[in-house]
């Protein structure tokens, strides 16, 4: 990119960059460019993609779960977010001249994993914009515009790491100079989605810590715990739920339906449910290699559906299922009452491994598109692009 900004940006007014599994139709293309005429300090306009190109019942839950909530997500961010909105790197039109004149990225300096590169370089790059006076904002609409995700579980969890690893590296890029609180924050709730999932590790380790030391004699506060249980469930479902009656409202026939739409949703909510726990021990877990300083390697991901088995599964998850199992021998031998309160925890880690495999197995992916179960729009009703893609992956 920054060859290409240097040698040949300044024969172009616009770029849209795509990642190597995006892709956008010709419309959505033409349309970005009309916008970027009309607002002269507009300097990146992000397009919100939807993913429809893994062919795995993994992926296909996830971007059901996704799309549906897309919309409200975005609209909501935008509304408080105004002229700078999140960057997320590709779909993306920039404006090159300014581009290429304020987002020069340099390596940090010092020795260990949070130095060197910066790999999540949409987010500073949005904040060198925003401090230079171009606008960042979002179209919050479903616009053809699609990407791939992840084709099984490991992949997801690498993703994170890449993520959560990056993330904290542009941490220390918090004191640049005259850098605008909204891009202040941005840096900073980016990271602490990921350490957020490493606090709530580190309270259900004290959390069954207090339990085991809790007096026989004292009254356990079940109100108390209810509250929390109930706060958390408010937190998880609502936005699912805004995109429930968003989507029966405008549009359930693209999904199959309204009896399609709140079957799958009640599939995603379940998914989610057995994914949250593992997502936050594999933070947790990631966390500690960082502060050993072991890092990782951003390496391409893989981009094609395949099988997981139970052995490649195991060799990657064996810790989540490790710290669960401990987890319950210590409840079970010093405070039996309490599994009952971690069980929703603990029974994401227990069936890591078979779970990774199944949302993998290309039988159960084959028998939910023939139910149609999580089917988003275009798989109802393929567009062109989506279709020569698919087409394209097929006969690689």
């Amino acid at each position: 990119m920054r060859d290409f900004c240097e040698k040949w940006g300044g024969d172009y007014e616009f770029m849209v960059l795509l990642d190597a599994d995006s892709l956008m139709t010709a419309e959505t293309l033409l349309r970005l460019v009309r916008i970027m005429h009309a607002n002269p300090r507009l300097g990146v306009l992000q397009t919100i993609m939807v993913g429809v190109l893994m062919p795995s019942f993994f992926a296909q839950v996830f971007e059901f779960g996704h799309r549906l909530g897309m919309v409200c997500r975005a609209v909501g961010a935008v509304w408080w977010q105004g002229d700078r909105c999140q960057f997320w790197g590709h779909n993306a039109i920039i404006r090159l001249a300014p581009f290429t004149e304020f987002c020069r990225l340099e390596s940090l300096p010092g020795k260990g994993p949070f130095s060197g590169h910066i790999i999540c370089h949409d987010q500073i790059e949005a904040s060198l914009m925003e401090r230079a006076g171009y606008e960042v904002r979002v179209l919050p609409v479903e616009s053809g515009s699609y990407e791939g995700v992840p084709p099984a579980l490991i992949e997801f969890i690498d993703r994170d790491y890449r993520w959560f690893h990056g993330n904290l590296k542009n941490l220390r890029l918090l004191s640049l100079p005259k850098l605008p609180g909204m891009s202040l924050f941005h840096l900073g709730v980016v990271a602490q989605r990921f350490l957020g999932l490493v606090a709530a590790v580190i309270f259900v380790v004290f959390a069954a810590a207090k339990a085991a030391m809790w007096p026989s004699v004292a009254e356990f506060p079940a109100y108390a715990a209810l509250a929390l249980y109930a706060t958390v469930i408010v937190v998880f479902l609502t936005p699912r739920l805004s995109g429930l009656v968003h989507t029966l409202l405008t549009g359930a026939s693209r999904y199959g339906g309204n009896r399609a739409v709140i079957f799958g949703e009640l599939t995603e909510v379940c998914f989610s449910l057995i994914m949250l726990p593992i997502s936050m021990f594999a933070s947790a877990w990631f966390l500690v290699w960082l502060i050993l300083g072991w890092g990782i390697k951003w390496e391409a991901p893989r981009r094609s559906s395949y099988s997981l088995g139970l052995s490649n599964a195991s060799a990657r998850l064996w810790p989540h299922v490790l710290f669960g199992a401990a987890l319950i021998v210590f409840l079970a031998l010093a405070a039996p009452g309490a599994l009952l309160w971690f069980a929703p925890f603990l029974f994401g880690l227990l069936v890591a491994i078979p779970f990774a495999s199944l949302t993998s197995s290309p039988t159960v992916t084959d028998m939910t598109r023939r139910l149609n179960l999580c089917a988003v729009p275009e798989d109802l009703d393929m567009p062109f692009e989506v279709a020569m893609t698919r087409s394209a992956q097929v006969q690689t």
